[in-house]
């Protein structure tokens, strides 16, 4: 599965070389699922963006509601900053394969249940 990886990934650059790959999977707690049921994705994100705009696609691709609150993790570990730089996220941790995993998960916020 990593050689495809690093098939697409390099092709991904080729075409769009301002963009950056990321590997996107929804935690197996989380209740959220894509609308074809599955809960990986890949993005072509723009290098100059903040994860604060990759944050309000997936809002908008999964439907979350205002009082739910989206977590990115990196390498199952530390948490995205919404404020930061793709391209920076991206070089520090992405995979040999060329793609950056990121894990999200929600939590209800506000007192919400």
């Amino acid at each position: 599965m990593q050689c495809d990886n690093l098939k697409i990934s390099d092709n991904f650059f080729e075409k769009y070389p301002d963009r950056v790959p990321i590997l996107l999977q929804i935690s197996d707690r989380s209740r959220m699922q894509f609308q074809d049921g599955t809960k990986i994705k890949k993005y072509l994100i723009s290098k100059s963006d903040h994860f604060y705009h990759f944050l309000q696609i997936i809002r908008e691709t999964l439907h979350v509601q205002q009082h739910e609150s989206l977590y990115l993790f990196i390498n199952n570990s530390g948490m995205i900053k919404a404020e930061s730089q793709v391209d920076e996220i991206y070089n520090k941790f992405k995979s040999s394969d060329g793609f950056m995993r990121v894990q999200l998960t929600e939590y209800p916020s506000f007192g919400q249940a």
